[in-house]
């Protein structure tokens, strides 16, 4: 793994677990009556931003790639929580 990809990804992907729950919190004001927010993926894509972002940490710290104190200067988390 490259260190600097492993952290532009990483940052990717956080900010994109806090659009889509920027998205979610807005949601039911935002769309039409017809549409329900399980149908747009919201929820699913939430799951797999987080699922990757847990995975790729693991793997970076795992191989060396990136440690705790890189995360921390990063800004970023060891991980997410499923709730």
């Amino acid at each position: 793994m490259d260190r600097a990809r492993t952290l532009h990804r990483l940052k990717f992907l956080w900010d994109q677990v806090h659009q889509t729950a920027e998205r979610l919190e807005h949601l039911p004001s935002a769309r039409p009556l017809h549409v329900h927010a399980e149908s747009l993926n919201y929820p699913e894509d939430m799951s797999r931003f987080k699922r990757e972002y847990n995975w790729l940490v693991q793997s970076a710290l795992y191989d060396k790639t990136l440690t705790e104190s890189d995360l921390q200067a990063a800004g970023l988390p060891p991980r997410f929580d499923w709730h």
